[in-house]
């Protein structure tokens, strides 16, 4: 009995996002291979929806070959920048037209197992402008789809470092609540070198307590 291969989709629209999707797929992907030992493919898609590209018409069609040429060539770059695993086996693909459609199409299409996906994680009236595709593909799509949403920065690493003029200064003056001649001016800003800065607020302007 011969095992399928596992299959992903992965869209893209050559950001940061998706390079993280991208990842996230081929991660999935190693992990099949090690346990089925059949070579797993995944699919990087880009939909590009050109105005009347579906048309059979002189400029348009000729437009859109123009459209899928260059976006071939952006497809090859972002795979020369991805890292792609011994064993896996990544295809690039373009399609026309509206992108949440054309991703969950073509997975059913070429029979694939999971889709993923990047979201800019938009909310509110973004959200409600724009949309979600990743959202749209959730609801289309007739295999699993996973979300891949960007990282949010943990607590500390919002933390400005301290600035080396301020130590000088308070290792001079014995003093540990003095700053540099910049740091010590009035400002509505504070300098979150300190995880919870010390500051009380005076209608809109925020001032350092310390």
């Amino acid at each position: 009995m011969t095992t399928s291969p596992f299959i992903a989709v992965v869209g893209t629209d050559f950001s940061t996002l998706s390079s993280g999707a991208f990842k996230a797929a081929v991660d999935l992907a190693q992990g099949a291979a090690l346990s089925t030992g059949v070579t797993p493919q995944v699919h990087l898609l880009h939909v590009v929806a050109p105005e009347g590209a579906a048309m059979d018409v002189g400029p348009t069609r000729q437009f859109a070959e123009a459209l899928s040429s260059a976006s071939n060539e952006q497809l090859q770059k972002e795979l020369a920048s991805l890292t792609i695993p011994e064993g896996v086996k990544v295809t690039t693909i373009t399609r026309f037209g509206t992108a949440n459609r054309e991703i969950a199409a073509y997975a059913k299409e070429i029979g694939a197992d999971i889709i993923f996906l990047g979201t800019h994680g938009r909310k509110g009236l973004d959200r409600m402008l724009f949309g979600s595709v990743a959202e749209k593909v959730v609801r289309e799509a007739e295999c699993s789809v996973v979300v891949v949403r960007p990282r949010e920065p943990r607590a500390e690493e919002l933390i400005e470092p301290g600035c080396p003029e301020c130590e000088r200064a308070r290792q001079e003056t014995k003093d540990p609540h003095a700053h540099c001649t910049m740091h010590g001016r009035p400002s509505t800003v504070p300098h979150l070198h300190y995880e919870k800065p010390k500051r009380f607020g005076v209608g809109w302007m925020n001032f350092r307590a310390d």
